[in-house]
C-alpha cells in the first residue's frame, strides 16, 4: 500500500514538472515572438527558436497526455 501511495506522489509530481515545462516553452515562445516583432532577432533565428519551442511543447504535451492516460 505505502509503495503504491509513493508511486502515485511521484507521479504527481512528475505530471507537475512536465506542465511547468510546458508552460515555460510556451513563454519562451511568447518573448520570441516579441524579440521578432521588435527586430532584435532576424526571420531565421525566430523560425530557428520558434520550430524548437514547438516540437518541445509537443513532445512535453504528449507525456501529459501519456502520464494522464495510465492509471
Amino acid at each position: 500500500m505505502l509503495k503504491k501511495q509513493l508511486a502515485d506522489k511521484r507521479e504527481q509530481i512528475f505530471f507537475a514538472k512536465i506542465t511547468i515545462a510546458y508552460k515555460e516553452a510556451r513563454e519562451t515562445q511568447y518573448w520570441v515572438k516579441l524579440l521578432r516583432e521588435v527586430n532584435l532577432i532576424d526571420d531565421a533565428m525566430f523560425k530557428s527558436i520558434n520550430d524548437d519551442c514547438s516540437e518541445i511543447c509537443n513532445i512535453l504535451a504528449k507525456i501529459q497526455k501519456t502520464v494522464k492516460s495510465n492509471p
